[in-house]
């Protein structure tokens, strides 16, 4: 059993981490069904369903409810999660012609895969990057953790920040950090986990989500 020492941190070089989950992708719903759904080129990076998007929109609601400040969005390259940023934090675009980028252009539906949306505006939404560190564990067998080209989502997602991601194309990973069911091995997942944590104390927002 290992006792780590208690450390006090100054309040000037406290962060504030609002850890949300992407809401309810249509992979899920059919992972619920059997789990070798998971594993279907359909589901690649997967979309959110209506129910996944009307938890997003609830949960933003709460956050201006309750006046949460977020200074900083760091969202994962997958559509659902982007999605869910976009939901939460996104506003109707209501004038084609609105100053600045939109943060999601209007989406067209097709039945089982995406639901239809409106564009949404980036104006008074907090700076949204997208990190592969804070990727969810990832599947070389399972299309839905495999991420689009980023070329896709800077079309899709104009005003989020995609200069982290250094690759156009999603990466495999070394055999050394793969399970022989093709899942990133744990430890590899703690690694990005602590590099994660080291990049956010050394960003100058206090308030992330």
């Amino acid at each position: 059993r290992i006792h780590s020492p208690l450390v006090f941190v100054p309040h000037s070089e406290a962060r504030v981490l609002h850890l949300i989950r992407h809401g309810e992708g249509f992979h899920n719903v059919a992972g619920e069904v059997n789990e070798e759904f998971y594993k279907l080129e359909q589901y690649r990076d997967a979309h959110l369903t209506e129910r996944g998007w009307k938890q997003a929109a609830l949960l933003g609601q709460h956050i201006r409810s309750a006046n949460m400040p977020v200074e900083l969005v760091v969202t994962s390259p997958l559509t659902r999660t982007l999605e869910t940023a976009c939901g939460v934090f996104g506003r109707p675009a209501l004038q084609k012609n609105a100053p600045g980028p939109l943060l999601m252009t209007e989406q067209e539906g097709l039945e089982g895969i995406r639901v239809q949306r409106a564009a949404l505006s980036g104006q008074g939404v907090p700076r949204i990057i997208a990190n592969e560190m804070c990727r969810e564990r990832r599947s070389m067998s399972h299309p839905c953790d495999q991420r689009r080209p980023v070329s896709h989502y800077t079309r899709t997602f104009p005003a989020v920040d995609f200069s982290l991601l250094e690759h156009e194309d999603d990466q495999g990973l070394p055999l050394a950090d793969v399970t022989p069911e093709g899942r990133e091995k744990v430890h590899h997942v703690r690694a990005r986990a602590r590099q994660l944590l080291q990049w956010l104390l050394q960003r100058p927002e206090r308030h992330i989500a």
